[in-house]
């Protein structure tokens, strides 16, 4: 006849202790996660609400000008200012998976999320390397961010990615061959509402990609790529069990 072991009660209750415990330091990473999502989608609806009703007021000013003047340079600027608006709709509309995915991290392969966002880019891209992170797909608003930056402002016609993996976390490299960062741009280069150059934006892409970043305890900075253009480096925790064989 079988026998059931005996169980020491004070060791069930140490281990109930110890997964009850671990179950609310779980609770508490999760709360805070949310609230910092809360936080970066606060300061994104306020951004971009103050940069669409600015473009509606350019649109009616214009319009009442061109009412008086009739002068048709006052059209094109209503235009603009309407085409304005709508890339930032669109813009918007770039940031649901922030949402869609939610804040809770799993394995994510960062090879994958490459070849996924690279093609519609259309661009010459290379990767170096493999590595899987804790993180959300949500990942691809932050590699999407810096690519389009990378090719809008930094002109360049080609991406290199390099994937490192450390000892307990991997590294995230990407490298453009574009005009480059200036040194005194690079402190606000992830200020909420931060844009520079020409083609200005929202200033929201760099600051959503490190808080992102951040939420799932990794860090970002940028520095000079030795060939020509800027280097991104993105630090996330790794996920190692793919590469045990």
């Amino acid at each position: 006849m079988d026998t059931i072991p005996n169980q020491n009660p004070n060791e069930e209750i140490i281990r109930l202790s110890m997964e009850l415990q671990k179950e609310k330091q779980k609770n508490l990473k999760s709360k805070k996660r949310i609230e910092e999502l809360h936080e970066i989608l606060k300061v994104t609806n306020k951004t971009l609400r103050h940069d669409i009703l600015n473009h509606l007021a350019t649109v009616s000013m214009a319009l009442e000008i061109y009412e008086k003047k009739k002068d048709e340079k006052y059209i094109k600027s209503a235009f603009k200012g309407v085409h304005r608006g709508v890339d930032l709709i669109k813009q918007m509309k770039e940031l649901e998976p922030l949402i869609e995915f939610g804040p809770e991290p799993r394995p994510i392969n960062i090879r994958e999320i490459i070849d996924s966002v690279m093609p519609s880019y259309k661009i010459d891209y290379s990767i170096n390397g493999d590595c899987q992170v804790l993180a959300s797909q949500a990942i691809i608003v932050v590699i999407g961010n810096i690519v389009g930056n990378a090719i809008k402002h930094g002109n360049t016609d080609r991406i290199d990615f390099k994937l490192v993996n450390n000892e307990k976390s991997c590294e995230i490299i990407i490298s453009d061959y574009g005009i480059g960062i200036p040194l005194d741009l690079r402190e606000r280069l992830f200020d909420a509402g931060f844009s520079n150059g020409e083609n200005r934006g929202t200033g929201l892409g760099l600051y959503i990609a490190k808080k992102f970043i951040e939420l799932y305890g990794g860090n970002i900075r940028v520095q000079d790529n030795l060939s020509h253009g800027t280097t991104f480096v993105i630090t996330l925790e790794g996920h190692f069990d793919i590469f045990i064989k």
